[in-house]
């Protein structure tokens, strides 16, 4: 985290927390269980409701293990990444 944001919020599950500067700019991260196979599926569902909220992205880079994308609403910026554990993980021996 940049040494700037301080801790705001924690989720109640720990899967989460938000962050914030001194300036007011909100920073979130957070995690989940997706099953592999569903990654890609559920990212997609994603952008379509983010969309339909009206954000408007304008970059977008998916693959299966693998997902970054960003967008524009109002006065906000969203960047998203998601990264499976297949993606990250040593395989097992």
């Amino acid at each position: 985290m940049p040494p700037e944001f301080e801790l705001s919020h924690r989720s109640k599950d720990g899967d989460g927390a938000a962050f914030q500067s001194p300036d007011g700019t909100l920073l979130a991260v957070w995690g989940t269980d997706v099953a592999e196979s569903d990654f890609l599926p559920q990212v997609k569902k994603q952008i379509s409701q983010d969309e339909k909220e009206g954000w408007r992205f304008i970059y977008r880079r998916l693959t299966r293990e693998w997902a970054s994308y960003s967008g524009i609403k109002d006065d906000q910026i969203r960047y998203v990444r998601g990264i499976t554990v297949a993606a990250i993980a040593p395989p097992c021996s």
